[in-house]
């Protein structure tokens, strides 16, 4: 890459790992949206005498996260998480790379 396209190429780095990160947290609310779903659910379960089925905050956590996982959605969106975390660390990997050539390739230029 030439010293004159690195700024430009950091440029984009940065946008892609701004957008990769509006849409991670986009995923973290679905994913808190299923969460919150599946406990109130459980919250809200009753057995034949009107009782909560799920009476203590442990049972109801644990069943929360049974159902959760039980839901396609939900893991499907757990790994698309720690998927766009990688790509988002490798990008940044990448610019900081950039930056860092960019830097050696200008104080290069300077001292000539």
């Amino acid at each position: 890459m030439k010293y004159e396209e690195i700024p430009e190429a950091i440029k984009q780095q940065e946008l892609q790992i701004l957008n990769s990160t509006i849409a991670l947290e986009r995923k973290r609310l679905e994913i808190s949206d299923i969460e919150d779903m599946a406990y109130s659910n459980v919250e809200s379960e009753l057995d034949e005498n009107g009782k909560k089925i799920y009476s203590n905050e442990e049972k109801r956590k644990k069943e929360t996260k049974l159902r959760c996982l039980a839901d396609g959605d939900y893991c499907k969106l757990i790994d698309e998480i720690k998927e766009t975390e990688i790509q988002i660390k490798t990008m940044t990997i990448e610019r900081d790379y950039n930056r860092r050539m960019f830097r050696m390739l200008y104080s290069l230029r300077i001292e000539k």
